[in-house]
């Protein structure tokens, strides 16, 4: 699940199993390089650099730094799945 505002973890504390304590995080860069190649929204796959930071302007987006201070844990998605399995697991 893409926890996206601070009124999103507001919710979903009241859930018991909910536990929010990690943070997944890679260079701008490598994030869209593997948008273009999953193409899964229409024009993906031609999104310029540029444009794909432009969209982090976005008032949902624009909140993600605040929510992600709140995570106990951070993770690092700059290498393969493996390598962010092998974080998830310790």
């Amino acid at each position: 699940m893409g926890v996206r505002r601070p009124t999103d973890i507001e919710h979903l504390t009241c859930i018991t199993e909910f536990l929010f304590g990690k943070k997944i995080d890679a260079d701008p860069h490598l994030r869209h390089e593997r948008l273009v190649k999953r193409n899964e929204n229409e024009g993906d796959d031609k999104k310029t650099f540029v444009q794909f930071m432009k969209d982090h302007e976005w008032e949902a987006d624009s909140l993600v730094p605040i929510v992600m201070a709140t995570a106990k844990y951070s993770l690092d998605n700059n290498g393969t799945f493996e390598d962010l399995y092998k974080q998830i697991d310790r």
